[in-house]
C-alpha cells in the first residue's frame, strides 16, 4: 500500500496460550522453530514495550508486505 503508515492497519493482540507441539525426542531452539515453521519474524512484547525482535529469510524490520 503506497503511502501507508505503520498502524495504519493495525489490530489488538489477543492473548492466547497454548501448549507448543511435542516432538520426537529432539530438542529445538527458538531458532530452530523459526526455521522449521518458515516464520519471517518474530516481535516480542511485554507491557506494550518491544522486548526482542528477530527477522528471517532476508526480511528486515523495514520489509513491507503486500496483499
Amino acid at each position: 500500500m503506497a503511502g501507508s503508515k505503520v498502524g495504519d492497519m493495525s489490530a489488538p493482540v489477543v492473548k492466547t496460550v497454548r501448549s507448543l507441539p511435542t516432538t520426537l525426542h529432539a530438542t529445538y531452539d527458538l531458532y530452530d522453530f523459526l526455521s522449521l515453521d518458515n516464520v519471517t519474524g518474530l516481535i516480542v512484547l511485554k507491557d506494550g514495550a518491544v522486548v526482542f525482535e528477530t527477522y528471517q529469510r532476508g526480511n528486515t524490520a523495514d520489509t513491507r508486505w503486500t496483499i
